[in-house]
Order: structure tokens, then C-alpha cells, then sequence
């Protein structure tokens, strides 16, 4: 393709983003926000992905207890435990990072409903920004998808990088999936970085090429002899 495809989706629900240190008080606002909005926008909410009120998952927990505590609020009138439940997987699955809110500098997620149900890839063909055009999130082909080929985002950000075995834990804890992508049923490139703890490494020295982490617990490092030539030599 001669410039990267991009698909814009627009969000039908934007909040201030926390963290889960203290999970009543930081999705207090994403439940207002859903209570007092109109029918059909609850309605597109609680159809996006969630998981079972019964799994087992800490996320899971920690969100019905929070759900508790919140349903006793004045907004949260006629609303169930179990939707308000509901409604907190459904951010804490699907939400998008969107921007920053204003002078205060507090992150602000967003609900997309075509960029929520874009399956995970560890090596996804799209990548996600919402800094691109101002109010919307983009998806941004990062390599040519062939026509019929899954459209696939990466829910890590920059963990990505990780291990398989951290990338897998990450997607366990913050999405509740066994990730099964391509990358993480292959032999881990990751892997291929000798530990520094295990295998020692001086100063000017290199890993030599042909360092297989999955077959061999041997490494050979190598130091340069004649940097003009790119020569080098086995380290002592």
C-alpha cells in the first residue's frame, strides 16, 4: 500500500482513566457517566465483551465488591449490582487511552465499539492512537493485510516487548485471556538475550551470533580486534 490505512472510529463514551489501586473511588466516574446516559448508548455498553460475574479472576472480585459499595449511591438508583458489575468489566476490558483532559493533564479513556472487538495480536497488523485526528481514535495498518486476513490490535502498548511468559500474565491479569497469538505459540525471540545474572558480560563485549536461548545454555561472547575491519575475537 502506498500510505498506511486507517480506520477512525469515533467514541460514544469518553471518562477520566484511574487505575485499580483504589477501584471504588476511581470508577465512581465511569458509573455516573454511564447511569446518566441516554438508553441506547447503556444499551451499546453492555453489549460490548465481558466475562462471566461468576470467573474467578481478581479483576473480577475487586470489581463486584466495588460494584457493591457504588450501588448505594444516589446516581445509581434503580441500576443493579450486577449491571453496575457489568458496566466496570466492560471499561476495565475495552476501554481505549484517549488524550489527556484538558489543563489538568488527567488520562482519559474512551468506549469505541468497532475498536472494542478488534481481536489481540502480540504482533498485531494495526496500531492504536488517539492522537491523530482530534477527536477520534485511529487504527493505523501498520503492514499490508491481505483481503479476508483478521483484523488484529495489540492490547499491551509497549509491553509488547515482554517475554511471552510476562505478555501471557499481563493479558491473564488485565483481560483475562490465555493469549494463543501467533507469537506467543512460536519460540520466543525474546528469549534470545542471554540473562546478564547467568552469563556475564564485560565491558566492549558482544554476544556472538548463533546463540539459540531454546537448545543451548552456552554463550559466547566475542570482543572487537580491528573495529576498522569488523574483526573480532572469542572473550576470555
Amino acid at each position: 500500500m502506498s500510505s498506511p490505512c486507517t480506520i477512525y472510529p469515533s467514541p460514544f463514551k469518553v471518562y477520566p482513566s484511574h487505575f485499580f489501586s483504589d477501584i471504588t473511588e476511581s470508577h465512581d466516574g465511569y458509573l455516573k457517566a454511564f447511569c446518566k446516559a441516554p438508553e441506547h448508548t447503556q444499551a451499546a455498553v453492555l453489549n460490548l465483551f465481558s466475562v462471566s460475574l461468576e470467573n474467578e479472576a481478581a479483576l473480577v472480585k475487586e470489581a463486584r465488591t466495588a460494584a457493591k459499595k457504588l450501588a448505594k449511591k444516589a446516581w445509581a438508583e434503580g441500576q443493579t449490582v450486577d449491571t453496575l458489575h457489568r458496566v466496570l468489566l466492560v471499561f476495565a476490558l475495552n476501554s481505549h487511552c484517549f488524550g489527556m483532559a484538558g489543563s489538568s493533564s488527567v488520562a482519559k479513556s474512551a468506549l469505541m465499539q468497532f475498536g472494542a472487538r478488534m481481536n489481540h495480536s502480540c504482533d498485531s497488523n494495526c496500531e492504536y492512537t488517539s492522537d491523530r485526528v482530534p477527536g477520534f481514535g485511529c487504527h493505523v495498518a501498520v503492514r499490508p493485510i491481505a483481503k479476508g486476513e483478521l483484523i488484529t490490535a495489540n492490547y499491551l502498548g509497549d509491553d509488547a516487548l515482554m517475554s511471552t511468559l510476562m505478555r501471557r500474565y499481563l493479558l491473564a491479569e488485565q483481560k483475562i485471556f490465555h493469549c494463543e497469538c501467533p507469537r506467543c505459540i512460536l519460540p520466543d525471540l525474546t528469549r534470545a538475550a542471554p540473562c546478564p545474572g547467568c552469563h556475564s558480560i564485560q565491558p566492549n563485549q558482544f554476544q556472538q551470533d548463533g546463540f539459540d536461548a531454546l537448545r543451548s545454555s552456552t554463550v559466547h561472547y566475542a570482543v572487537p580486534f580491528d573495529v576498522s575491519q569488523d574483526k573480532w575475537r572469542h572473550a576470555p
